[in-house]
């Protein structure tokens, strides 16, 4: 059931066994893995149940090309899964195992302790990664051959149109179950320590006009994107005399994220064999994006952090495909729209030839020659104690994030050394005769102009087996706050440079199953 807060009376007091702060990625899923378990959960999500950009949310950012990451967030039901690609990939093992070449240190989670839910993430939402005997995935390691010395072929997979955006995926159960209480238009700040201060005894929310709810809860779970996470714990830090920071936490240092930079154009000769050898696959309704990541011997060799390249399509959607698309929407027959389509019927013929030939024969994703082919490459930002959030007061007195990030020359000279193994393996694989790569490398880099942020936020909030080193322990919970867990990619030590989605959605699964045998645990203890 959801419920738009203003439209509620000025106060309001409920309670709730479970209370989620967020209904985005994580806070659905994990709602929906709790009503599984049949424990009742409220979630109060600050935005609507559709998208509210950026409203009533204060930020100032200290490096002008962190703003468009920031300008893009959606505040709404679903979250950044409402305009997402929803592109997903596990991390590797290295990705979290100790990289003392570049001074990481190990996740206190074991990689084989969140693989445990890598199935139930798939199950939920219907996809399965590409698996390395496919004979799809064997005939393009031939076609990649060419980059064996230094990199390794991965596939992401897109998640099904249908399904990717989670609120319209989740809304029939939303809708029908008693069990899940959803407040709109519901902004906490508010957040309440039991007498002995070792629990939270509620959290209070306002809407726009005025309007307050306050929830009497068991169990508080933040799963606000890492940003608002780190806002939400930061102020509640504060409210409480800098508990957490007084204690040395590393809450709001170590802000990460990944960078992606287009490091030069394709000029296709080949275009047929381009797209055979080089496209996604689309295999059972699945668009499986080929990447190529720096293994981890080239990492330790060069004292980098991890790294991939893959290829951007870019192509304009076909002018007939809107005139026909136009026609049904509108319903009205124009002469001009109809003469355009008639027109264009040899486009139109040759058009679905390729469409069939591509994906029908040889399961690739076709692209219209028209097309752009960029190349580019994602690097994983070494956490860097300087780059950090924190709380400021406005002129209006109320608390104003401000996110200090900067990019290191290592970062930039690493992009160049990427390229030109990548170049180089590209030439000397004689690729040249398919496509010829021209790269384009600026003398000078600016971070406004050349790198832009991948929008996957973490190291704000670590998760760690010591107080002194993290902000949350192996279960997600704060230290020394009985019932406050954050499911957030703020949690994450590094990032990786895969998309961070996938182990988000594991992490919440394995904090469901923590959740449900506390719970349980505590009913049969009070029964006794």
């Amino acid at each position: 059931m959801i419920t738009n807060l203003k439209n509620l009376k000025k106060n309001n007091i409920i309670a709730a066994k479970v209370c989620i702060i967020g209904g985005g990625t994580a806070g659905l899923f994990l709602a929906h893995r709790l009503r599984l378990s049949k424990i009742p959960v409220t979630i109060v999500e600050a935005g609507e149940d559709q998208t509210d950009k950026l409203k009533n949310f204060i930020y100032k950012i200290k490096n002008n090309s962190y703003e468009q990451s920031i300008v893009n967030k959606n505040f709404s039901l679903g979250g950044t899964s409402t305009i997402w690609g929803g592109q997903m990939i596990p991390f590797q093992k290295s990705d979290i195992n100790k990289r003392d070449y570049i001074g990481i240190k190990s996740w206190s989670i074991k990689y084989k302790q969140i693989a445990k839910y890598f199935p139930i993430v798939k199950k939920c939402f219907k996809f399965e990664f590409l698996k390395n005997k496919s004979k799809f995935f064997k005939k393009k390691i031939q076609y990649f051959n060419f980059s064996n010395k230094d990199f390794d072929l991965r596939f992401s997979t897109f998640i099904k149109p249908k399904i990717k955006n989670f609120y319209h995926f989740f809304y029939k159960n939303i809708k029908e179950d008693d069990k899940l209480n959803i407040y709109i238009n519901a902004k906490v700040f508010e957040i309440n320590n039991s007498k002995n201060n070792n629990s939270i005894k509620n959290i209070r929310a306002k809407s726009d006009n005025g309007n307050t709810l306050q929830i009497e809860t068991d169990i508080v779970i933040i799963c606000c994107g890492a940003i608002e996470s780190t806002k939400l714990l930061l102020i509640y830090n504060k409210q409480n005399n800098n508990f957490i920071k007084n204690k040395k936490s590393p809450l709001g240092d170590f802000f990460c994220d990944q960078l992606s930079f287009v490091c030069g154009e394709f000029l296709i000769k080949d275009w047929k064999n381009f797209i055979l050898y080089f496209s996604p696959i689309y295999k059972h309704g699945l668009i499986h994006n080929p990447r190529l990541e720096l293994k981890n011997k080239f990492q330790k060799k060069n004292k980098i952090s991890s790294a991939y390249c893959h290829f951007i399509f870019e192509h304009k959607k076909e002018y007939w495909l809107n005139l026909i698309k136009n026609l049904f929407i509108t319903k009205e027959i124009i002469f001009k729209s109809i003469l355009s389509i008639i027109l264009s019927s040899p486009k139109i013929i040759k058009d679905m030839y390729n469409l069939f030939f591509f994906r029908v024969l040889h399961k690739s994703v076709w692209f219209n020659t028209t097309s752009k082919i960029l190349f580019s490459i994602v690097l994983e930002q070494l956490p860097d104690f300087n780059n950090k959030v924190f709380l400021k007061k406005n002129t209006l007195n109320t608390n104003k994030l401000i996110i200090d990030w900067k990019i290191k020359r290592k970062d930039t000279e690493s992009i160049k050394l990427i390229c030109n193994a990548f170049k180089n393996a590209w030439e000397k694989g004689g690729l040249n005769k398919i496509a010829e790569l021209k790269v384009k490398m600026p003398k000078s880099f600016t971070t406004k102009n050349n790198f832009k942020a991948a929008h996957h936020h973490t190291g704000t909030i670590k998760i760690g087996s010591q107080r002194s080193n993290s902000v949350v322990n192996n279960n997600l919970k704060l230290w020394d706050i009985n019932n406050l867990y954050i499911c957030s990619t703020a949690v994450f030590p590094s990032s990786s440079c895969s998309n961070t989605g996938f182990i988000l959605l594991a992490l919440a699964a394995r904090l469901e199953d923590h959740l449900k045998k506390k719970i349980i645990y505590s009913q049969n203890k009070k029964t006794v």
